[in-house]
């Protein structure tokens, strides 16, 4: 009896340890168009508009070798049935897919149309196969033109754009009026504390909303206005604007009791990348499907697009 009881417990156990297969999820699509590289593209670099002018993707010369195929697939949009985006977070663009059949050599540049009345900077965003989530992206948004712009490394992802009436991300400048630990927020009402990141630096400190500002119809890429002190925790006032700033609502239970201490005595925390990728994640909670896609993508976040990158902007 002992033995069949232990064979019995010993299979149960082993049953319970046998790795569960995830099931993929593949994207349909409902259009697609494809280029091939020639010469002349490999040499002299080249634009290109696809699917009825809602994508248009440029290439430097040797971006991409002659011969290599590009497709844009637009996908259907039951994808965001299985892989939601960031709670506060609402779609506005159709869902792209990209593939090239080689690696690129140089950043890709693209551009996609987007449908919205927010005057707000927009969000780029591609599926993370390995996390299983949207990740928000380095991009450029032309309000007057209705377009987001990026640069891709990866031989394929998948990419949308997105709203928020919130902006958690954009520049920051600052303004004599208190000289406290406060802040201007067109976001969040007086009274509130919002944790501030200089992601240049990955250093944050937090504030307290006292005012109403920045004006969004005249500075939409502005997340917030710091009053000089707060500012100077940061950066040096000849800076004038930070250019790559995250904000949030400050809550002690996401940080480390010295953390929490530093902060809360307007000291400024020095965060690693890996503890400000979980606070990042920790403010955009959103339920995603332990199902996945097979399409795995490398974005460069340190090359940041301009206007004159993105001649089609002019």
């Amino acid at each position: 009896m002992k033995k069949i009881t232990i064979a019995f417990l010993t299979a149960c156990l082993f049953a319970f340890a046998l790795p569960v297969s995830a099931t993929v999820i593949t994207p349909q699509y409902v259009n697609q168009s494809s280029q091939t590289i020639t010469q002349h593209i490999n040499t002299k670099g080249s634009t290109l508009t696809l699917l009825n002018g809602d994508v248009r993707f440029g290439m430097q010369p040797g971006a991409l070798t002659v011969g290599t195929t590009v497709t844009f697939s637009q996908v259907d949009e039951s994808f965001l049935n299985d892989v939601l985006l960031p709670a506060e977070y609402k779609k506005i663009s159709k869902i792209f897919m990209y593939e090239a059949s080689t690696k690129p050599q140089k950043p890709l540049w693209l551009t996609m149309n987007y449908a919205s009345d927010l005057k707000f900077t927009k969000f780029m965003f591609i599926y993370d196969e390995k996390n299983q989530n949207w990740k928000n992206i380095t991009s450029k948004t032309n309000l007057e033109k209705g377009m987001v712009s990026t640069a891709l490394t990866g031989q394929k992802g998948i990419l949308l754009i997105a709203d928020t009436d919130v902006m958690k991300y954009g520049k920051a400048s600052w303004y004599k009026y208190k000289g406290c630990m406060c802040a201007a927020s067109p976001d969040y009402p007086k009274g509130s504390k919002l944790l501030v990141v200089n992601k240049n630096k990955n250093q944050g400190i937090v504030v307290t909303v006292n005012d109403w500002g920045p004006e969004r119809d005249i500075f939409p890429d502005r997340v917030i206005d710091l009053d000089l002190v707060a500012f100077t925790k940061l950066g040096t006032k000849g800076v004038g604007v930070f250019q790559n700033i995250y904000v949030t609502p400050y809550h002690a239970s996401d940080f480390t009791s010295d953390q929490a201490k530093t902060l809360e005595s307007a000291g400024v925390v020095n965060f690693t990348k890996e503890e400000l990728a979980m606070l990042e994640g920790s403010s955009q909670k959103s339920v995603v499907s332990s199902q996945k896609v097979e399409v795995p993508a490398k974005v460069t976040n340190n090359y940041q697009p301009t206007t004159n990158n993105f001649l089609w902007l002019k």
